[in-house]
């Protein structure tokens, strides 16, 4: 029995979803805004894979992407010509773990170790919403919520 009430929709917000390359050019999601959440799941999926190795890394920074510190890291993928296609990083965040930067902001970067790269996504998963509804504090892009 959970101790959680309400559906997965009010518990879980929509912060922050990027898709496109990632390459030796970082593919930077957008500035997700941790003031309204306690914690967050940065998931990072990879597509079809270069032969390269893959950094996975959650920054603090500015609301505009700006200023950016690392927070955390997953360890360093090894180049592979088929090992990190279609894999799934997920990297916890806690809004303490921010304090030491004096950011309110999170994004996920995916960066490869060479130009080929290949299409992945990020998305940031806000949890522990402070204040309201959860789904009033999803991301505009987010139109519809079923439950």
């Amino acid at each position: 029995m959970s101790s959680m009430k309400g559906s997965a929709a009010e518990q879980v917000g929509v912060l922050q979803w990027s898709t496109g390359t990632a390459n030796s050019t970082p593919l930077a999601g957008t500035a997700a805004d941790m003031e309204l959440f306690g914690k967050a799941l940065v998931i990072f999926r990879l597509g079809d894979m270069a032969a390269e190795t893959i950094d996975c890394v959650v920054e603090t920074c500015d609301s505009n992407g700006a200023n950016n510190v690392t927070l955390k890291a997953a360890t360093q993928l090894a180049a592979h010509a088929s090992n990190n296609d279609s894999k799934v990083i997920v990297i916890a965040v806690d809004s303490n773990e921010m304090a030491a930067s004096g950011k309110t902001h999170i994004r996920g970067t995916i960066t490869t170790g060479a130009g080929t790269g290949g299409t992945c996504s990020i998305a940031v998963l806000g949890l522990e919403c402070r204040y309201g509804p959860v789904g009033e504090n999803d991301n505009a892009f987010v139109v519809e919520i079923v439950e």
